[in-house]
């Protein structure tokens, strides 16, 4: 767990190699495939997964269970892309569509996370907002715990970038600010 946390890639995966689990959780609730979306690159977290997938099956295997190997590298992926939503909800915060289609074909789904839209306002990220309502049909009107819609969320990080933002998210609250406050902010 320190490797992934040091973001040690080459140490993660070594000792990932060596059999170690890595599905285990620190006291944050992170997994070495939750550091690793936030963190590193989509050739990591997919060889990250694979690992950990193959770990997992030969433990199980061994443990006696004989049902289908494939089926349960497909099943053994999903549950580790899944784990907490945390993968997905790390590598969309940090804007990395590469780490999230990985974790998509692996079984991640964006669907099962009502606020992930939210996580694309920080960086603003127009393609994986595109994503999430065009294929995946996320609701931009989607209140978090505060009554936050991913619109609150870009309004919010339009004060934090000033005029350098450029979501579309942003586009409609811009329109909104720009009649009351005189066309302070360009789109």
């Amino acid at each position: 767990m320190e490797a992934a946390k040091n973001e040690e890639w080459d140490e993660m995966l070594e000792i990932a190699n060596k059999g170690v689990n890595v599905d285990i959780e620190d006291e944050d609730d992170q997994s070495p495939l939750s550091y690793a979306a936030n963190y590193s690159d989509a050739t990591v977290v997919e060889k990250l997964i694979k690992v950990g997938v193959e770990n997992i099956v030969k433990k199980r295997i061994a443990s006696g269970d004989k049902g289908d190997k494939e089926q349960m590298k497909t099943d053994v992926a999903k549950n580790l892309v899944n784990k907490r939503n945390l993968p997905i909800l790390n590598a969309v915060s940090k804007g990395n569509k590469g780490i999230f289609d990985i974790l998509v074909k692996y079984g991640a789904d964006p669907k099962k996370v009502t606020t992930l839209l939210h996580y694309t306002a920080p960086q603003c990220n127009k393609e994986l907002a595109h994503i999430l309502i065009d294929k995946y049909g996320l609701n931009v009107n989607e209140t978090q715990d505060y009554q936050e819609t991913p619109l609150h969320k870009a309004a919010y990080y339009i004060g934090l970038a000033g005029n350098s933002c450029r979501c579309f998210l942003c586009r409609p609250f811009l329109s909104v600010i720009n009649n009351f406050l005189g066309s302070v902010y360009t789109i």
